[in-house]
């Protein structure tokens, strides 16, 4: 029963982008984000700005997805999967992605916040 009751709650990832670079970035495409995007992440993010997006999770028991962003043909691909454990009903520590498509540019993730019951902050940075 306390699954069922914890299932029914809306889980928050909150997707902070910094771009740690000496030019603005782009965003360039998402690969389908689980859930309902409760906040866009910005088309451009100027130079050593972050911009910030929310996705609510859409299923009970995962909240994810993908995205890019890039200057010039050089592009960062970053993702972010979260499980619910299945005998606990509590969330899994989050898993994430940050690869570069090209060496002139450098991409990282770091987990910023997360709690058993959903919610996770993670901030994806454009170098």
């Amino acid at each position: 029963m306390a699954f069922a009751s914890v299932a029914a709650s809306a889980q928050t990832a909150s997707v902070l982008v910094e771009n740690a670079s000496d030019s603005a970035i782009d965003f360039r495409a998402e690969s389908g984000f689980q859930g309902r995007l409760q906040r866009p992440l910005p088309e451009v993010i100027p130079p050593g700005e972050t911009g910030r997006g929310e996705v609510q999770a859409g299923f009970p028991t995962s909240q994810g997805g993908g995205f890019r962003y890039g200057r010039g043909v050089a592009e960062c691909a970053f993702g972010f999967l979260r499980l619910r454990d299945p005998a606990t009903g509590s969330w899994m520590h989050p898993q994430m992605r940050a690869r570069p498509t090209e060496a002139r540019i450098n991409c990282r993730s770091l987990l910023v916040d997360f709690s058993s019951g959903g919610d996770f902050t993670i901030r994806f940075i454009v170098e």
